[in-house]
């Protein structure tokens, strides 16, 4: 991977700017990941790593998102949406199907 070292990475972008954001200044911290592992890296620097090192990002963004649930505003849209299927559910006019089911219906539907 072209100059993609430790020493070069980190998870955040300034999207407007397109400099580099060091990983400590967006609040993330994981025992998984350090801000040593990615200090540093671009958005298309991020686009070149394996499969494996994106799964870590994400896991180190999911860590300094997941303790500010409490802070995440629901739309009332949603709300309202989840309330309208909980009715239907609730007056038995909806049929669960299993995952596998589901899939198959959805590739038959975009094929």
């Amino acid at each position: 991977m072209r100059g993609l070292t430790p020493e070069t990475r980190s998870v955040g972008v300034d999207a407007e700017n397109l400099t580099k954001i060091p990983l400590e200044h967006l609040g993330l911290s994981s025992p998984r990941i350090s801000c040593t592992e990615f200090p540093m890296i671009a958005l298309a620097e991020i686009h070149e790593l394996p499969l494996h090192e994106k799964l870590r990002m994400m896991e180190v963004l999911w860590d300094g998102i997941a303790p500010l649930e409490a802070e995440v505003e629901v739309p009332q849209w949603h709300k309202d949406l989840l309330d309208e299927r909980e009715q239907l559910i609730q007056e038995g006019k909806v049929k669960f199907i299993d995952w596998e089911t589901a899939k198959l219906q959805i590739k038959d539907a975009i094929s």
